[in-house]
């Protein structure tokens, strides 16, 4: 009562509910004997403040059916099974258990066994699979868990540059949302001190390996929907380079395209990715007092079934602009894609080595 308290919609309960086992019942994987098949009782999960796969499944199918919801337990193999209750009905088809819950006529599915899984959103490794529920001892449901749009799963990047003699400095401001922001939670559970700031490091890190990140800061912006921003000031020596009276710069400082063909000889399985994403990218470079742009490169989009990658420049009066977007389209790069995507690895490669061209007026 007190966790749905104020809470007016089933949606807000079921969160408040999700968020309070996350938070207070701790992912244990111990299982002997039958404990490996069967769930503990919800009571005994509450008291221990622990469980495993099955035992938080069985918390939250209690705590939401007691608020007046229907929430039944669930089978699901993760993306490393292969196989689906279609063509394999059989236990090896599922390694794992979460809790589905239908709100407002469609089915939530919810794994507390991810401290930052964000509500509505599956853990990213059960998307696409097929989750068998379990209505009563004689019915069930095969329901396939959807997956999540690329448009929910963003990087915003924005980064303001300068030059000073041959080294590009700069301050980047950036934001992570849907998996990205989770996977930003997740990493700074790990990463305290020192390590915080080598993970800052490689999170802001583009240019070249002489990247020094000056400063950093983390902000964990919206920790219900697990939003993110890290921010901060870097330096990257030598990476400008000047002949006579001009300067050239690569304005790609991070590449966001993976260049790497897929060897279609000898690759037979599909690639896979975590899940779908956007990333956007904009480096806005402040053009040196005393030049003038004397070339800038000519935009480029390169979009098929798996990826969209689109390079946009542009300038006003004392900035040129770079504008990256990149988007992941499909959990899976199947061997007849292959060659969409060495195309598009073609396409990109000879636009990353592109340069800004100023000359002294």
């Amino acid at each position: 009562d007190s966790i749905c308290n104020g809470k007016k919609t089933d949606a807000e309960k079921a969160q408040a509910i999700f968020l309070w086992v996350q938070h207070h019942i701790k992912y244990v994987a111990f299982e002997e004997g039958l404990e490996g098949f069967i769930p503990r009782q919800a009571a005994d999960v509450c008291a221990k403040r622990y469980g495993d796969c099955k035992d938080m499944a069985s918390i939250l199918t209690s705590m939401l059916r007691i608020s007046g919801m229907d929430a039944y337990f669930t089978w699901i193999g993760t993306r490393d099974i292969p196989y689906s209750y279609h063509e394999v009905p059989l236990p090896l088809s599922d390694n794992h258990m979460i809790c589905a819950v239908m709100i407002d006529k469609k089915w939530v599915f919810l794994d507390a066994t991810d401290p930052n899984c964000i509500f509505g959103y599956p853990t990213s490794g059960i998307q696409d699979k097929e989750a068998l529920i379990s209505m009563s001892k004689d019915k069930f449901e095969i329901v396939k868990v959807p997956t999540v749009s690329a448009d929910k799963n963003t990087i915003v990047d924005s980064t303001f540059l300068t030059i000073s003699d041959k080294t590009l400095v700069g301050r980047s401001s950036v934001n992570y949302n849907g998996y990205f922001g989770s996977d930003v939670y997740t990493s700074l559970l790990y990463h305290k001190g020192e390590d915080e700031r080598i993970y800052a490091k490689r999170r802001l890190g583009k240019g070249s390996n002489k990247f020094t990140l000056k400063d950093y800061r983390i902000s964990l912006t919206d920790t219900t929907t697990r939003s993110a921003n890290i921010s901060g000031n870097f330096e990257i020596p030598d990476y400008v380079k000047q002949i006579g009276d001009e300067i050239y710069i690569n304005m790609n400082v991070e590449k966001l395209m993976g260049l790497v063909y897929i060897d279609t000889v000898k690759r037979k399985m599909a690639v896979e990715n975590d899940f779908l994403y956007t990333i956007n990218q904009v480096h806005v470079l402040a053009i040196p007092a005393g030049y003038t742009v004397d070339y800038i490169p000519k935009n480029k989009v390169v979009s098929n079934d798996v990826v969209l990658l689109s390079i946009e420049y542009s300038k006003t009066a004392d900035a040129i602009i770079a504008t990256q977007q990149y988007i992941i389209k499909g959990l899976y790069i199947t061997p007849q894609q292959f060659s969409d995507w060495n195309k598009a690895v073609a396409a990109v490669s000879p636009e990353y080595k592109e340069q800004v061209v100023l000359k002294k007026k």
